[in-house]
């Protein structure tokens, strides 16, 4: 028997309106209520809350879970850049035991359980929650976790509060009060009947200093410039050879007679902007209340214009069905025309979103079966809609004194650090006994020839130098993009080379507050990438491939020093670590298997359908059993078709066989890095085995640090030519590993 269920609702204090300004943010889904509250000084304080309700089981009202999560995810994906997002409500989905995150991805604190039973719900909420990396307050931050519904049915949890992982430490605390300790500590008085749900309150840490006086912030460098649309780039851009001379003359004219390089680059920089101004399309930057609202898509990355159509006919049957008040058969005919087309609808959604995941794991396949491997964790890392979530900069920087908001020291603190990041001085830590050492024997060393580092800039280095840099890159403090004149560049690169002085604007740089990785503490500047001018980036390219070609010619680095090189590995071979632990490769267990599954084939009886096939298809070179028949060959542990392999020879077969091609890739040299960076190690480990230290040692540091040792991937001082963290003189009674 079905039965009436209720709904949930938000209450907003009225000391928040000092603050926030609170609008509809959408309405439209049923049970979905979506609310905004946009601060009146910091539009990086903005909130989005949602509030739902999704019916219980054996409700009288439509309870369609799979479409509720489904518009749910739809409405995070288009308003999660709107503020920080926080969704609570009654959506009654009992997930138990069940984790809220992807264990061994997601970095995120385990929750306090304390129901243990699931319904029908709890895969579609668990998935909803993975899906978009949004994550359970209850039982996860401080405060009371109790059961959210007490009734004489018994007693769940089923009311929750969301929000994304980046955010959880934002909440301090999150409370679920019982219904009767609020009558008791309250004293109300309902007249019907007490509700089983309690209300749940979380408490949410946002800056209190955002009306600050930021009339200083004004005084950084202005960066309003025009947006050029470089999808339209024109043909005839420096297309003007008359404009191109009479700028190259001013330019030399500047470095030979005055031999000023900042008057020359400044002239160089005009004369691109003007050429840009006057052929290069601009952007129209959109202006009013809307200009900073990000337009998405509602649809889904699979959704087609067929979908379109049949989803405006869903929703005019759905209106038609649900508006009707006239007879039984008339409002029965509407209903099964609505859910004939719905399921049309479904189906060929579901088709649809098939189709596409297929199409994006082929993708997937491609890009990891190529050579460019980059490029398949690019697209890996670009997958799910947590990727599209704005990553808001915090106005506020870690001090000596503690974390400070005020606008001088915010600043003041971006500006140091930059400054000292290449201006830094001498500490005093240097190791001068070593230096001292250098120079007295520095008849020792052979005298190099050094003609190719000091030879003139040729404009092939130029051009070659511009190829290698990245296309729709960020642009510097002087906006140039890197479809620049080649004659001008050379005529400033010449001069920088010669005479040893680059232009002041080199050394100035733009702080675009873009984190390098997720364990970087946003309240540090250095977390955040600094763009520096491109041309002064195609000059330092020059003299960096001049100085790697030169190192590389005369073997000036040592082995060890691979981790500060371009190209070579930075970590630990797996060579090595197979080595050491005494692993084999990770099909061997594979094989066994596959070999196993072989003789139950030959052994099953001629009436199995398995065994006629596998009978067939063996004469066929493309099937599965022609691959294992080479394969057992391979091992030589069969000779004839009909022949069973025998198991007790099979795993040292495999065990000889992959000790032998592990000796042979450690001494392999040739096109291969794990040759070059162990010549180390090959000298003392011949044979693949676990290694007395790995059962001995107990502290998991002292294991590390011999593994890294024996690989020969130490961290080295570049400029000392020592470790960077020498141990210390002492004896170890492990030393002999």
């Amino acid at each position: 028997m079905k039965r009436g269920s209720g709904g949930v609702g938000v209450l907003i204090k009225d000391e928040v309106l000092d603050n926030f300004s609170v609008s509809i943010l959408d309405s439209s889904v049923e049970d979905i209520l979506w609310i905004k509250l946009s601060h009146k000084y910091d539009d990086s304080n903005n909130i989005c809350f949602c509030v739902c309700y999704l019916p219980p089981e054996g409700s009288s009202r439509l309870n369609d879970g799979e479409k509720f999560y489904n518009d749910l995810l739809q409405q995070v994906y288009c308003y999660q850049n709107e503020g920080f997002v926080y969704i609570g409500g009654d959506i009654n989905s009992r997930c138990g035991s069940a984790q809220d995150y992807i264990q061994g991805v997601d970095d995120i604190n385990d929750k306090e359980i304390i129901d243990v039973i699931n319904n029908k719900y709890d895969d579609l909420l668990i998935e909803f929650l993975t899906s978009c990396n949004f994550c359970m307050l209850n039982g996860r931050t401080d405060g009371n976790n109790d059961f959210t519904c007490v009734s004489k049915r018994g007693r769940s949890v089923v009311d929750y509060v969301f929000t994304p992982h980046e955010q959880v430490d934002m909440c301090t605390s999150c409370d679920v009060y019982l219904m009767s300790d609020l009558i008791v500590d309250t004293g109300l008085n309902f007249e019907k009947s007490i509700p089983d749900h309690g209300p749940i309150v979380w408490t949410v840490n946002v800056k209190k200093d955002i009306a600050c006086d930021t009339s200083k912030i004004g005084q950084a460098p202005n960066t309003d410039r025009p947006r050029y649309n470089l999808k339209r780039f024109p043909l005839n851009f420096l297309d003007n050879n008359t404009h191109i001379q009479d700028t190259i003359d001013k330019i030399e004219h500047e470095l030979v007679t005055n031999k000023d390089i900042n008057s020359a680059y400044t002239e160089f920089v005009t004369s691109i902007e003007k050429e840009m101004k006057d052929t290069v399309p601009v952007l129209k930057t959109p202006t009013g209340p809307c200009s900073n609202k990000r337009k998405k898509s509602l649809r889904k990355p699979y959704w087609s214009e067929e979908l379109t159509s049949l989803w405006n006919k869903v929703c005019i049957k759905e209106k038609q069905w649900l508006k009707c008040k006239n007879c039984t058969n008339l409002r029965r005919k509407l209903k099964q025309e609505f859910c004939n087309i719905r399921n049309q609808f479904d189906k060929l959604n579901r088709n649809t979103k098939r189709n596409f995941q297929q199409k994006e794991q082929d993708n997937l396949i491609k890009l990891f079966q190529s050579h460019n491997t980059q490029d398949f964790w690019k697209y890996i890392g670009n997958i799910g809609i947590a990727n599209e979530r704005l990553q808001n900069i915090p106005f506020k920087v870690k001090t000596d004194d503690g974390f400070s908001s005020d606008v001088d020291a915010v600043l003041d603190k971006w500006k140091t650090d930059y400054e000292k990041l290449f201006n830094s001085g001498d500490n005093g830590n240097f190791d001068n006994n070593h230096l001292g050492w250098v120079k007295g024997n520095n008849h020792v060393f052979p005298t190099r020839n050094c003609d190719t580092l000091n030879c003139p800039v040729t404009r092939q280095d130029v051009i070659d130098a511009v190829n290698r840099t990245k296309l729709n890159k960020a642009v510097g403090f002087e906006s140039l993009r890197n479809s620049i004149c080649i004659d001008l560049l050379f005529k400033l690169i010449s001069f920088c080379f010669q005479n040893g002085k680059v232009p002041d604007l080199w050394l100035n740089g733009i702080i675009n507050p873009i984190p390098k990785n997720d364990s970087g503490c946003k309240f540090d500047p250095l977390s955040y990438r600094g763009v520096l001018s491109i041309p002064c980036k195609i000059f330092a390219d020059i003299l960096n491939k001049r100085l790697n070609k030169w190192l590389n010619e005369n073997e000036i680095l040592c082995d060890e020093q691979n981790g500060f090189r371009k190209g070579l590995s930075k970590r630990s071979s797996n060579l090595a670590a197979r080595g050491d632990m005494g692993f084999l490769s990770g099909d061997a267990l594979l094989k066994v298997e596959v070999f196993k599954l072989w003789n139950r084939l030959k052994c099953a009886n001629t009436s199995n359908i398995c065994k006629k096939v596998h009978t067939w298809a063996i004469r066929r070179k493309s099937s599965w059993d022609y691959r294992v028949l080479q394969l057992a060959r391979k091992y030589s542990l069969i000779q004839n078709v009909e022949d069973e392999i025998n198991m007790s020879n099979v795993w040292d077969s495999i065990q000889t066989f992959e000790k032998e091609s592990w000796h042979h890739e450690v001494w392999n040299d040739k096109n291969n890095v794990n040759g070059n960076k162990l010549r180390f190690y090959r000298l003392f480990k011949t044979c693949i085995g676990t290694q007395p230290y790995v059962k001995v040692v107990n502290n998991r540091c002292h294991r590390r640090i011999l593994s890294l040792f024996r690989a020969g991937s130490l961290q080295l001082k570049v400029e000392t030519g020592r470790y960077a963290r020498p141990a210390e003189p002492g004896f170890w009674k492990w030393s002999f590993l």
